[in-house]
């Protein structure tokens, strides 16, 4: 009983549904396809990037002293302008590289 729900859960149209609902995508290959038109333009970018070129990081998490850096907006903040093309995937990667480095040197040893 329980695959055939998933069966149902994960069937086309219950995905566009689903989509048409929520304004969002299912996490399934190619699911930004099937909210495409219910989405932001952004939005889609951003989950398009998860079917093709997007990898897992794997990352160990240390202490720092305070820093002016925030990483949450470091990463974050500027995602959007990185997908719609107002920043450059080198610009993005160049001020992430620089929060980096600060906090590198503010880890505690």
């Amino acid at each position: 009983l329980a695959k055939e729900f998933l069966r149902f859960l994960y069937r086309e149209d219950i995905l566009k549904i689903n989509a048409e609902k929520t304004q969002a995508a299912m996490a399934v290959k190619s699911g930004a396809d099937f909210a495409k038109e219910y989405m932001t333009p952004s939005n889609y970018e951003n989950l398009k990037m998860l079917d093709e070129d997007l990898l897992p990081v794997f990352v160990n998490f240390t202490l720092t002293e305070k820093t002016e850096i925030k990483i949450l907006s470091e990463i974050f903040g500027s995602i959007n302008s990185l997908v719609n093309g107002e920043m450059k995937v080198e610009d993005w990667v160049q001020r992430l590289e620089k929060a980096n480095a600060i906090l590198r040197e503010a880890a505690v040893k």
